[in-house]
């Protein structure tokens, strides 16, 4: 479900990105690539073990969304090439509270990038009791655009700064 957007929409960013800047897509998945996912800790009665890292589970869950669109959903952007925006100021700018280093810019796709919407809480939180099972459900759902909460917006492609809100 690629779709039109004819208003303002609002991205969260590096700092010191200026009006008019061209910002290309791909800053997150290499995020997502460069999280440590094993980290030594010392265990009682054991020494140094290895255990999966606090991130673990937003890789798995970022590779499970991807694999499914990959194998289900070809055609729909990956979030691998995508910027995430939102349609509203007032919950971009709740959700940029959570970040650190970041201002939150209002934004247009450039060019012929492509939008998809979908549910941010399908593709970005987990819920107690989650197996792989539930999280390619999720996943299937996510991709066919199912919502249940808030939505985000995928570009892919560039996308241009209107004009710096925080």
């Amino acid at each position: 479900m690629t779709i039109t957007i004819r208003h303002s929409l609002y991205w969260s960013g590096p700092d010191l990105i200026g009006i008019d800047s061209i910002v290309e897509p791909g800053s997150y998945w290499q995020r997502v690539m460069s999280a440590p996912l094993i980290e030594a800790r010392d265990q009682p009665g054991v020494g140094r073990v290895a255990l999966p890292s606090g991130q673990s589970p937003a890789v798995l869950l970022e590779l499970v969304l991807e694999w499914v669109r990959q194998a289900e959903f070809p055609t729909l952007p990956s979030r691998a090439s995508s910027h995430f925006v939102w349609e509203d100021e007032a919950w971009a700018r709740k959700y940029h509270e959570t970040l650190r280093n970041a201002r939150l810019y209002e934004v247009q796709p450039v060019g012929d990038a492509r939008l998809f919407r979908a549910d941010y809480t399908l593709g970005n939180a987990f819920r107690e009791g989650d197996t792989l099972a539930k999280l390619i459900d999720r996943a299937r759902r996510y991709w066919r655009g199912e919502r249940t909460g808030q939505s985000e917006i995928l570009i892919q492609g560039s996308i241009q700064v209107i004009r710096v809100i925080i």
